[in-house]
């Protein structure tokens, strides 16, 4: 049993042992400890969540799956929970409830054009080699033709770069999600953000040419924006072509390819 749970009749004795100076002490961590939980009472409450899909259509958020734990095996026995909205308030309430901070794939569908997009981290804590991290971005176009990028960044990124106020939709709607070629902007903000460590949301209102869209439009961007980037490896998949680059001190110049 401890002290807590003990009736007062049995704490008091105990108590009365200390010195009144102790006790003062005592009081006074456990009201700064209070006011602590009081202040941050939405981060401690609000479960984490590493699984994410978000359901989409024109300028409307239609539901999500979410799951605490990311499936990484096709036997992982996860069951993500379903959630429909029937407005974007629904939505919001979801967003403030839940903390994404440490999300570990996320993924947009677009349900009207079934065309996705999937960011995950594929860094595996356990088993990290030289402090390196993995991401995955595959865009598909609802057909077997399909985009994949692989990123292995030297450094701790420190997850994929959404969080609960990026998630909400007039931050989607800023980066250009519900736009005609809205996946093509998340993607090209996605691997800027991830290789160059740049703000999400920074290049907004970007024009993209999406039936030409190819590796060296992506590259060209990136160099366009890059500075300080430590070093990494990144390769690209487009239509079956592989095309792997890597970067180390800045040796290649990308506005030549």
């Amino acid at each position: 049993m401890d002290f807590l749970s003990l009736p007062d009749q049995f704490k008091l004795p105990i108590l009365k042992k200390l010195h009144w100076k102790d006790l003062n002490n005592l009081k006074l961590v456990c009201r700064d400890l209070c006011l602590t939980v009081l202040r941050n009472i939405e981060e401690l409450d609000r479960p984490k969540v590493e699984y994410l899909k978000i359901y989409y259509g024109e300028n409307k958020i239609f539901g999500v799956d979410y799951c605490s734990k990311c499936p990484t095996n096709i036997g992982d026995n996860v069951v993500p929970h379903r959630i429909d909205f029937n407005d974007d308030r629904e939505y919001e309430i979801f967003l403030k409830d839940k903390d994404f901070t440490d999300i570990k794939k996320l993924v947009f569908l677009d349900v009207e054009n079934d065309e996705l997009i999937i960011i995950e981290n594929n860094t595996d804590n356990r088993r990290r080699i030289f402090n390196y991290d993995n991401f995955d971005v595959i865009l598909s176009d609802g057909t077997f033709e399909y985009l994949l990028i692989k990123i292995c960044k030297s450094k701790n990124f420190g997850g994929i770069p959404f969080n609960g106020t990026l998630l909400k939709k007039e931050s989607l709607e800023k980066m250009g999600l519900f736009e005609g070629c809205g996946l093509y902007l998340i993607l090209k903000q996605i691997t800027d953000s991830i290789i160059c460590g740049n703000t999400m949301g920074e290049y907004e209102n970007v024009l993209i040419d999406a039936v030409r869209l190819n590796f060296v439009k992506i590259l060209n961007h990136i160099s366009n924006y890059r500075c300080d980037i430590e070093e990494f490896e990144c390769s690209i998949c487009q239509s079956g072509e592989i095309i792997s680059v890597k970067d180390k001190a800045y040796y290649m110049d990308y506005t030549k390819l």
